[in-house]
């Protein structure tokens, strides 16, 4: 079902929200390194040719390209049908963070508005209340964002280049997707113990 939002609060997503992730240098190393030896390994960043980077389509990324002054774009990550994926340095914290570039035609936005909106709803990371909540019940003085349980999405913006204006959404680092596992396995199945360490 697809939601319908003001066309006000929609623009309200196109703030430049500036959110520190809160994870220590050597996580945020560790899971970087991780992210970039799967990649390498697994074949994460296949093509996606080159017949959608047209106006409407992809937006052509460059390493090194530098967006809104703030991102420096290091390595592809994947790519999928609305959009391409990459690895980027956030300047402003001195951290990594994965850009999602969403294909320019309008409907490609319209559905990149519905996501960030989803996204919002479900962003309690930075949330006073909530931290206090997770404090408790941990029984501890450290929080993290590793906390949340849920990806929070940390900044979007619109980014106008030569296939027409492209919505991105800045996420924090994750890991491969499950399905890039279970394609490492020729999917067979995933040994239990890679499934338990991952539900846990």
């Amino acid at each position: 079902m697809k939601m319908k939002v003001k066309r006000s609060a929609r623009s309200e997503t196109r703030r430049k929200a500036s959110t520190s992730p809160n994870l220590c240098k050597s996580q945020r190393h560790l899971r970087i390194t991780c992210l970039l030896i799967a990649v390498r390994r697994l074949g994460l960043a296949e093509d996606e040719g080159i017949a959608d980077y047209k106006i409407g389509g992809y937006h052509p990324v460059h390493i090194g390209e530098i967006l809104i002054n703030r991102y420096v774009i290091l390595q592809k990550l994947g790519w999928g049908h609305f959009s391409t994926v990459w690895l980027a340095r956030d300047t402003m914290y001195d951290t990594y963070v994965a850009l999602k570039v969403q294909k320019s035609a309008s409907h490609y936005q319209e559905a990149a508005y519905d996501e960030v909106e989803i996204l919002d709803s479900s962003k309690h990371a930075f949330d006073k209340q909530w931290v206090a909540d997770v404090l408790k019940i941990k029984g501890t003085d450290e929080y993290s964002i590793e906390d949340c349980h849920t990806v929070q999405l940390l900044n979007s913006f619109i980014h106008t280049g030569a296939n027409g204006s492209h919505f991105i959404m800045v996420f924090e680092i994750l890991g491969v997707n499950l399905l890039e596992i279970m394609k490492r396995y020729d999917y067979k199945g995933i040994p239990i113990p890679i499934v338990r360490r991952m539900s846990k």
